[in-house]
């Protein structure tokens, strides 16, 4: 118990407007997200991709969408867990944020 009520201490929220990044791949990853509400898009490069590669829409090998609906999904946590930089973009698409 005292470890869930450390981790809800630690967490905070934040919105983002339609468009606007969350993730930003091969940045450093310091977060990790729970989507309350709305829709994201994510965007995940090949292994060795650059992320500052003029070409890098090249390199994309999925393309997918993350709902809130009918649970709360939660995203981040690879680069966290291997203490490494993002493997994909996230961004809000929901016209009302998320």
């Amino acid at each position: 118990m005292k470890d869930l009520l450390t981790l809800a201490d630690a967490m905070f929220m934040k919105h983002f407007s339609k468009g606007e990044s969350i993730i930003r791949f091969g940045d450093i990853g310091s977060e990790y997200f729970i989507l309350s509400s709305g829709v994201v898009s994510v965007t995940v490069y090949q292994p060795g991709s650059n992320p500052f590669d003029p070409k890098l829409s090249e390199n994309i090998t999925i393309q997918k969408e993350l709902s809130s609906e009918p649970n709360m999904i939660g995203f981040g946590e690879i680069a966290l867990l291997l203490n490494d930089r993002r493997t994909a973009s996230v961004a809000a698409k929901s016209s009302e944020g998320c």
